[in-house]
């Protein structure tokens, strides 16, 4: 079944990230202080916070301050970290132009709806007359359970503040879900 693209452009993904679970309750106590190595960062965290904050460093290392990471807290806070860490991996598979990469690691929904080449050609239309990337600016991300036009699920919007070589201001709205496969991957994206 074929969907015109304007819902597709809203409804695309990319594989990453994980689901939004409290932490495991089974995870190893913090060594005793007196074992710790004081030049270790990470020392006596539960495998799964010195796993979270490699990623992000690894992340904030590959994108070179480019885009500062938010850090959330409260209610679906590991959801939104999460759906931005997925975002920028997603980015970075266009900014480099690689828009079939993006429907490779597209949510089912999408890969269901359109031809990979259908995708690449619009993808690649909609981002290839901005030119490059100068700089990206996280500015905001809200959680929904409901968005317009789309299937009800778990979605995170982000939208960062974007100069382009060819556009010198635009918002680019990219939309994280969380698919059938447990996973956050990029839903949508639009650039106004």
């Amino acid at each position: 079944m074929t969907r015109s693209l304007a819902p597709i452009l809203a409804l695309f993904a990319l594989a990453c990230g994980s689901q939004d679970a409290a932490p495991p309750t089974d995870a190893p106590p913090a060594a005793p202080a007196a074992e710790l190595d004081p030049l270790d960062p990470l020392a006596g965290l539960p495998d799964r916070s010195a796993t979270e904050a490699a990623d992000a460093q690894a992340l904030q290392d590959a994108w070179s301050g480019q885009t500062k990471l938010p850090v959330f807290e409260g209610d679906n806070a590991m959801a939104k970290t999460d759906a931005v860490n997925v975002s920028l991996a997603w980015l970075e598979v266009v900014d480099g132009g690689d828009y079939g990469g993006g429907w490779d690691a597209a949510a089912g929904l999408v890969q269901d709806s359109t031809p990979k080449e259908q995708f690449s050609q619009a993808v690649g239309t909609l981002r290839g007359s901005f030119g490059a990337v100068q700089s990206r600016t996280f500015a905001k991300a809200e959680y929904s359970k409901v968005l317009p036009g789309a299937p009800d699920g778990e979605y995170v919007v982000i939208q960062y503040n974007t100069v382009f070589e060819n556009k010198a201001e635009a918002v680019e709205t990219i939309t994280p879900m969380l698919d059938w496969d447990g996973t956050w991957k990029v839903s949508g994206y639009f650039v106004k």
